[in-house]
C-alpha cells in the first residue's frame, strides 16, 4: 500500500476521533449551544433566573454534555421556578425536571455518589410524601461516598431514617446501623468545619433520641457489639459516650465499655474520673476505686489531685472502710492543707462510726465530738464550706451524750476525753443541751 495513502487514511481517522466528541458535546448546532451557555451563565451571575431559563432549557435539551454548568446553574434555576410556581401541576412538572437533571448530570459527568446525595436532599424537600425514595438515594450516596459524603447528606439520611423508623417502615437494627455509619463517616469529614463538628454530632444524637429508639436497652443491644471493632476510633467513642450521657444510661455496659475503650486509647485523668463515676453509678465500687486510683496517677494539677483523694474518701466511707476514708482525706490535706472538704470527709467518717465504736452509749456518742471538731475546723480554714459545715454541725450535735450520761461516766463539760476505736483522737466533752 502506498505510504502516502496510508498516512492520509490515518490522518482522516485521527481527525474524526477528535472532532466526533466535540460535535457530540455541543449538539447539532454548536454555535447556538455555546451562545446559550454564555447567556445562561451571565443571567445566573446576576441571579436573573427567569431570564436564564430559556437558554438553560435549550442546553439541557440539545447539548446536555456541553458543560457541567448546565447542571450546577440549572439546579438554581429550577429551584427558583419551583418555589415561585403558582400551580400544583406546573410545580410538579418542574420537580420532575429537577430530578431528571440530577440523573442526566450523572450520565454525562459522573460523580454518582455526590449527585445522588443532592438529589436525595431535594427529594426530601420537594417530595416529602415520598420519604422511601429519598432514603434510598441518600443511603446509596453515603455508601458510595463514605467519608467524603457531605455533612448535609449524612444529616438528612439520619433524619429520614428516624422518620421511617417512627412510621414502622424500617426496623431498629437498620436505624442503629445508619446511626453508627453516619457517626463514623462524620469523622475527618472535609465538608464540616472543625469548629462545627461537635454541634453536628450532637444534632445526630438528638435525632436518634427523638426517634424513640434510644432506650438504654436498645442502645446496648445494637451498639455495644460494634464497639470492639472501633476500639481506637476516639471520636466515634466520644460520640457514643455523649449519646449515653444524653439518655441517662451512665451505668450501662455500653457506657462503661465505650469509656473504657476511650480511656485505653487516650488515657487522661478526666476520663478516668468519668469512668470511676460511671462505675459508682452502677454500684461497682471495685471499678470505681480502680479508676479513681488511675486518675490520681495521671493528674498533674495539685488542686484536682487533692479533690480526687477527697472523692475517694467519700467512696470508701460508703463502703464502711472508714479508717481508709480518713487516710485518703489526709492525703488530700497533704497536697492542699486548706481544703475544707477534706476535713468534712474526715468528720463524716467519724460520724459514721457512731454505731460501731465504743462499748456503751456514752462511748458511742463521743465520736460525734470528733466529727463536729472536724466540721468546725473545715469552716475555719476554708470559709467556702461554712454553710455545709454548719448544716452538718447542727445535724450531729443532737447525738452528743446528755448531762446525766456524761456525769454517770465521770465526765463534765470541758473535760478532755480520748476517743478510742480506730479514731484515737483527744477532744473536749460536750453534752447535749435541752431547750
Amino acid at each position: 500500500m502506498n505510504k502516502f495513502f496510508l498516512l492520509t487514511v490515518l490522518l482522516i481517522i485521527s481527525v474524526n476521533v477528535v472532532l466526533y466528541p466535540q460535535s457530540y458535546r455541543y449538539g447539532a448546532d454548536s454555535i447556538q449551544c455555546l451562545s446559550s451557555l454564555s447567556v445562561m451563565s451571565e443571567f445566573a451571575k446576576m441571579e436573573l433566573y427567569d431570564e436564564a431559563y430559556d437558554s438553560w432549557k435549550y442546553c439541557f435539551s440539545n447539548c446536555p454534555a456541553a458543560s457541567r454548568n448546565i447542571y450546577i446553574i440549572g439546579t438554581g434555576i429550577l429551584k427558583n421556578k419551583i418555589e415561585n410556581a403558582s400551580q400544583t401541576v406546573s410545580k410538579n412538572n418542574l420537580i420532575d425536571t429537577l430530578m431528571l437533571l440530577y440523573d442526566h448530570r450523572i450520565e454525562y459527568f459522573g460523580q454518582e455518589g455526590y449527585v445522588l446525595g443532592r438529589k436525595g436532599i431535594d427529594m426530601l424537600k420537594y417530595r416529602p410524601s415520598e420519604p422511601e425514595s429519598a432514603y434510598g438515594l441518600l443511603q446509596k450516596s453515603v455508601t458510595i461516598e463514605q467519608r467524603n459524603a457531605e455533612g448535609a447528606v449524612l444529616g438528612n439520611l439520619m433524619q429520614v431514617s428516624a422518620a421511617l423508623y417512627r412510621n414502622n417502615t424500617i426496623p431498629v437494627p437498620e436505624l442503629m446501623d445508619n446511626y453508627f455509619m453516619v457517626i463514623d463517616f462524620l469523622i475527618d469529614n472535609k465538608t464540616i468545619p472543625s469548629d462545627q463538628y461537635n454541634a453536628v454530632v450532637e444534632s445526630i444524637n438528638n435525632i436518634l433520641m427523638e426517634s424513640g429508639a434510644a432506650s438504654c436497652e436498645l442502645l446496648e443491644v445494637h451498639l455495644l457489639p460494634k464497639l470492639q471493632n472501633h476500639s481506637q476510633n476516639v471520636e466515634l467513642l466520644k460520640s457514643i459516650i455523649s449519646l449515653v450521657n444524653k439518655t441517662g444510661c451512665i451505668g450501662s455496659d455500653l457506657n462503661l465499655t465505650a469509656t473504657g475503650l476511650l480511656f485505653n486509647a487516650e488515657p487522661t485523668s478526666e476520663m478516668a474520673i468519668y469512668l470511676a463515676n460511671s462505675f459508682l453509678t452502677a454500684g461497682n465500687y471495685s471499678g470505681a476505686n480502680e479508676y479513681y486510683s488511675k486518675a490520681v496517677e495521671l493528674e498533674t494539677n495539685k488542686t484536682r489531685k487533692a479533690g480526687i483523694y477527697c472523692q475517694m474518701s467519700l467512696v470508701a466511707q460508703q463502703q464502711t472502710r472508714l479508717e481508709e476514708a480518713r487516710d485518703l482525706a489526709l492525703k488530700a490535706l497533704e497536697i492542699q492543707p486548706d481544703m475544707g472538704d477534706a476535713y468534712i470527709a474526715i468528720g463524716l467518717a467519724y460520724a459514721a462510726s457512731g454505731s460501731i465504736c465504743g462499748a456503751n452509749t456514752f462511748e458511742r456518742a463521743s465520736v460525734y465530738w470528733a466529727a463536729v471538731d472536724k466540721f468546725t475546723e473545715a469552716k475555719t480554714i476554708d470559709p467556702s464550706v461554712t454553710a455545709k459545715a454548719d448544716a452538718l454541725i447542727n445535724q450531729y450535735m443532737p447525738f452528743f451524750p446528755d448531762n446525766e450520761t456524761a456525769f454517770f461516766n465521770g465526765y463534765l463539760d470541758g473535760d478532755q476525753y480520748t476517743i478510742g476505736c480506730w479514731i484515737n483522737e483527744t477532744t473536749e466533752v460536750r453534752t447535749r443541751k435541752f431547750p
